[in-house]
């Protein structure tokens, strides 16, 4: 091994360094662990060995990375099969850290130190953290005592009430992270750095060999999710240039819910994704090939038949401005074989450029995000509000364009615009190919409310729930004009006051350089035919 003063002379460090052997057979994890930590403690950048394979299996803390890394030429094996494994399955390869240790509040320094502390949906100014703060931060407030997202239907769960903010040193919050909700009370805060020095993490090609350790167990704790890979709570933190894949996961049936001939379920367990951004500002993934995980069927006691689930190889988590550019999906993307790429919960102004995925899935809301140049094999999915601005986008699959989560309410509290685009749908499949289209019905916007069932109108769902506000659609390319909706129908009952949480409906549509088409085909919708459009 190198000397210290070698290698402060050499300028950076290497695995090799640190004793990496690199041959695909060796566990280099103890190497790669040394090496990060030397390279942190004298801020060197980390370069992996050119040609080199390096085997991680067991491992009980993360590694963390401070510093500028590159891994081109390198190879990853990250194996996650093993009870020994499962035991420590929630802690990430790779941590991504901030220099400075977030500040966090409990109930009793918050009522002690900020006694009227409280938030109101909208807000520009929080006068209790007037002069408390040195400089723009990103912070988390929650309120443990008042749930939201309180999910209906087979997949019951619900979040504590929770908001990701951007507040300047005299109290004014950022116009780009409004206030989403009241906040009656405040039981925790947590104020975050957005200011560390930039660094990129580039290169490299991961395996993992995907977990089996739900049959192994006889299919319990099955929502213990691993977390192996990188997890990013630093802000201002690039990821590039890298490709993940996956193998090892069960071989899952075409037809009779994924039950193999003996009747059990096939599947690998839930990940938290490839890369998971995680309270972290102004950060980005750029030209990072992912990999679909294999869609499984489950059993739930509120649902009557199995349903489907699946992971992501992307989440974002309570975070503000995260970009994603030049993202690929790694298996066909309107196979649904395969799950969905992306998800997100309480992530505020997200970008995706120029990016091919099966699914942009936004979970627990979200606020402002842009989709410019994309592809989308299976659906948007999303919950939430603000902007949402959808630009030479294609969707390729689907009888509808986006689809607004029925399970959360199918809100969205804000402006939808679609200008630019290519509806082409296709009918999905599962992993026979088809080029057969929707030639019958489709909807730009399925609005998921679940207006069907009568437990769902008098369903509290933890908010108002909202169509949008207002749709603008300018030049949308339809396969089949006179059979496209603006809307799926909605029972006038949405929209009465005489249920406890009416649904509020959409102010107005506009179409631009394009015949307009009906707002729904269900002319007993008389709520819904009532919107004004716009043609200009």
């Amino acid at each position: 091994m190198k000397s210290l003063n070698e290698l402060l002379t050499q300028g950076y460090v290497k695995y090799s360094d640190f004793g990496a052997i690199g041959d695909g057979a060796t566990d280099d994890f103890g190497a790669i662990f040394a090496t990060h930590e030397f390279a942190n403690a004298h801020g060197l950048d980390v370069f992996a060995d050119e040609g080199a394979t390096y085997y991680i299996h067991v491992f009980d803390k993360p590694v963390f990375i401070k510093t500028n890394t590159d891994f081109t030429g390198s190879k990853f094996i990250l194996d996650d099969r093993g009870s020994e494994v499962f035991e420590h399955h929630n802690i990430p390869l790779f941590l991504i850290e901030r220099d400075t240790e977030p500040t966090k509040y409990d109930k009793e320094e918050i009522d002690l130190l900020f006694p009227s502390a409280s938030l109101s949906e909208g807000a520009a100014y929080i006068p209790w953290l007037d002069g408390r703060l040195d400089g723009k931060k990103l912070i988390i407030f929650y309120n443990d005592e008042r749930l939201d997202f309180i999910r209906f239907g087979g997949n019951v769960n619900t979040s504590i009430r929770t908001d990701c903010l951007l507040v300047n040193a005299d109290g004014s919050i950022d116009e780009s992270t409004p206030v989403n909700f009241d906040f009656d009370k405040i039981t925790r805060m947590e104020i975050f750095s957005i200011d560390d020095k930039p660094i990129t993490v580039k290169g490299g090609y991961f395996e993992t060999i995907a977990c089996h350790v739900v049959a192994d167990t006889n299919f319990e704790n099955k929502w213990c999710g691993y977390l192996r890979k990188f997890k990013i709570s630093r802000p201002n933190t690039t990821i590039r240039d890298m490709t993940h894949k996956i193998i090892g996961e069960p071989d899952i049936p075409n037809d009779g819910y994924g039950r193999s001939e003996d009747g059990k379920l096939r599947q690998s367990y839930p990940y938290y994704g490839f890369l998971f951004f995680y309270n972290t500002f102004s950060s980005q993934a750029i030209n990072v090939g992912l990999n679909g995980h294999t869609t499984y069927f489950e059993d739930k006691p509120t649902a009557e038949n199995p349903v489907a689930m699946g992971s992501y190889d992307l989440v974002i988590e309570y975070s503000s401005h995260v970009r994603c550019e030049g993202l690929t999906n790694g298996v066909p993307i309107r196979d649904t074989r395969y799950w969905g790429i992306m998800s997100s919960n309480g992530v505020k102004n997200l970008e995706f450029i120029n990016c091919s995925l099966s699914r942009f899935d936004a979970h627990c809301g979200f606020w402002n995000a842009k989709l410019v140049g994309c592809e989308f094999g299976q659906s948007i999915n999303l919950i939430g509000g603000g902007r949402l601005e959808i630009t030479d986008t294609v969707r390729e699959g689907g009888s509808y364009f986006i689809r607004l989560r029925g399970d959360y309410g199918a809100t969205f509290k804000g402006d939808i615009i679609i200008k630019n685009c290519k509806y082409l749908g296709y009918k999905t499949y599962r992993g026979n190919y088809t080029e057969k289209k929707h030639d019958n019905y489709m909807v730009l916007i399925y609005s998921g409310f679940p207006h069907h069932n009568e437990a769902a109108l008098n369903w509290d769902f933890g908010y108002p729930c909202y169509m949008p506000e207002n749709l603008y659609v300018e030049n949308l390319e339809l396969p089949f004009p006179d059979v496209t909706y603006v809307y799926s129908p909605l029972a006038d009952v949405c929209f009465s006051k005489d249920i406890p949480h009416p649904y509020a409906k959409t102010e107005s549509i506009t179409f631009r350089g394009m015949k307009p088409i009906k707002v729904c085909r269900d002319e007993e919708c008389t709520e819904l035919l009532k919107i004004p459009v716009n043609v200009e």
